[in-house]
């Protein structure tokens, strides 16, 4: 080995370990924003790589929008690493001569459409010259992965009408659902208790929603609730006559990603609204 040469009877190869990375710092990421991954070849040497050949490739539906620059950098300042092309649309493909220690930075710009969910999968590629022999060609490839999902903070409440609740009478309890974004919130799921004993006078309804009696609960869903929209269920039950006190309880969720649940279960007590029961 001479100078990171390889040579075999009359027949001299250069040797350089050329490798790759790609990153983007996230795990997930939200529709109609913009993903931002960094893609990292670097030549460990010894010998230099006249003409290496990066390439990148997004796996995604064809309305993503993808840019790219690159820019090189080497040990000695004067000596230039220059990318060609330096920039581009689409697929990453650019021809670059890389000395021993040196490396090429690129970033690559996704537009994520408003549309898009699932799995964002890029990959990236460095490969010798011809006239290049890598010894560990393993660290030529590398896969970022990218989930993109919907964040959707959702609040809920319950509250019960009257004020000041009879006992014999119909409580009206109301459920609001809220939707704090920023995006939208698909396939929502609320869980109403049931008050053990009570007599179900009107069963869970709201503009929109779709309920069913699962025994001790009710579970109600909603297509989607925008961002900063607000969605009503209005439940009426007669608790039972041995019953001092009647609590509904709600939780609620949704496919988005939910960045605070703590405020995602509500509970609302006869006692809140009045010391105990009155009677006639």
């Amino acid at each position: 080995l001479v100078s990171g040469l390889v040579v075999t009877g009359s027949v001299a190869a250069q040797t350089a370990a050329l490798s790759v990375t790609v990153t983007d710092g996230v795990d997930v990421t939200e529709p109609g924003r913009q993903l931002s991954l960094r893609v990292v070849a670097h030549n460990a040497g010894p010998g230099d790589a006249a003409g290496a050949q990066l390439a990148g490739h997004l796996e995604a539906a064809p309305e993503v929008t993808v840019y790219w620059l690159c820019s090189g950098a080497a040990p000695d300042p004067g000596v230039p690493v220059k990318p060609n092309p330096d920039v581009g649309r689409d697929d990453l493909a650019t021809t670059v001569s890389l000395p021993a220690g040196g490396s090429i930075t690129c970033t690559v710009s996704v537009d994520v459409p408003r549309t898009i969910t699932g799995e964002l999968r890029y990959t990236a590629q460095i490969e010798a010259p011809a006239a290049v022999t890598d010894p560990d060609p393993a660290d030529n490839q590398a896969v970022d992965t990218t989930r993109v999902q919907a964040t959707a903070d959702l609040q809920v409440a319950v509250r019960g009408l009257p004020s000041a609740p009879v006992s014999g009478r119909v409580l009206t309890f109301v459920v609001s659902t809220r939707n704090l974004g920023p995006s939208p919130a698909t396939a929502i799921v609320v869980d109403i208790d049931q008050p053990p004993g009570a007599f179900i006078d009107q069963p869970p309804t709201g503009p929109g929603w779709s309920c069913s009696d699962r025994g001790t609960t009710f579970r109600c869903q909603l297509d989607e609730l925008p961002s900063f929209g607000v969605s009503e269920l209005y439940l009426a039950i007669l608790p039972a006559p041995a019953a001092a006190r009647v609590a509904v309880g709600a939780s609620a969720g949704s496919a988005a990603r939910d960045p605070s649940p703590s405020d995602n279960t509500a509970v609302a007590r006869s006692e809140e609204h009045t010391s105990e029961l009155q009677s006639l």
